[in-house]
């Protein structure tokens, strides 16, 4: 019988056929660090310094550095102002008001980490968690790019 002709088990029914390809779904896979040297963080970071930082500390540069490069250099430059703001982010969602809160404006970021600049970002992790208690990510990110707003960018030129 050929392949473009269906068969039916019963009167007006058509056979189930089989899956094309490898059937079904691609499983689901992260990439690994280990394997692409990457690490991907998705944050959601304030309008305002969403805008401050594209307009205020990429706008005049040639070269746009990606926003993980920002957070990174900004991390090991600036250290101790990123710890900083992430202490006084602390202190500030400890005196928020519980109960209904309002929306706010964020954008969200995909950041792909290279080794390097992760572990720059984990360190200060580390260092405001002595003070405080757990920090996210995205609080790590949002105030790195605060600092690096304040200070603006040094790129490694060659």
């Amino acid at each position: 019988m050929p392949a473009d002709v269906r068969a039916t088990d019963a009167v007006g029914e058509q056979a189930k056929r089989a899956p094309r390809g490898a059937g079904g779904r691609p499983t689901a896979r992260r990439s690994i660090a280990e394997e692409t040297g990457a690490t991907t963080a998705a944050v959601r970071i304030p309008k305002p310094l969403y805008d401050a930082v594209v307009h205020d500390l990429l706008g005049t540069l040639v070269e746009r550095p990606s926003y993980a490069q920002i957070v990174g250099w900004t991390c090991e430059d600036h250290a101790d102002d990123v710890v900083a703001e992430l202490l006084h982010a602390a202190a500030a969602v400890r005196r928020a008001p519980r109960g209904r809160r309002l929306a706010t404006d964020g954008v969200p970021l995909t950041l792909r980490f290279q080794p390097t600049e992760r572990a720059a970002l984990d360190d200060v992790i580390r260092r405001a968690e002595e003070e405080a208690e757990k920090i996210t990510r995205t609080a790590a990110v949002t105030a790195a790019l605060r600092a690096a707003v304040k200070h603006g960018v040094t790129a490694a030129t060659s």
